[in-house]
């Protein structure tokens, strides 16, 4: 039996996609960070970098069939965070 923890992240780990060759956010990863945080100028950036991504297909395949997208930028979308949708209201 494993420890609880590790469960916890196998769970999670389970829906991260599986990119083939080398997604562009990889080697931006403060910039996506902060754009999931809520920042504008970051979440500008950051679908600068997905626009260049090879991967943005198989990216954009992975975040069309996801339930809830995360927020901030992901194939070259930006979702606002739930207190960003709730302020917007």
């Amino acid at each position: 039996m494993s420890a609880p923890w590790v469960d916890l992240v196998a769970r999670i780990l389970a829906d991260v996609p599986r990119l083939p060759g080398r997604a562009a956010c990889r080697e931006h990863v403060s910039v996506f960070d902060l754009a999931a945080d809520g920042h504008r100028e970051a979440a500008e950036e950051a679908v600068a970098v997905c626009e260049s991504c090879p991967v943005i297909d198989a990216c954009r395949s992975w975040i069309t069939a996801a339930r809830r997208p995360p927020p901030g930028v992901t194939a070259g979308k930006y979702t606002p965070t739930k207190s960003q949708r709730k302020a917007e209201k």
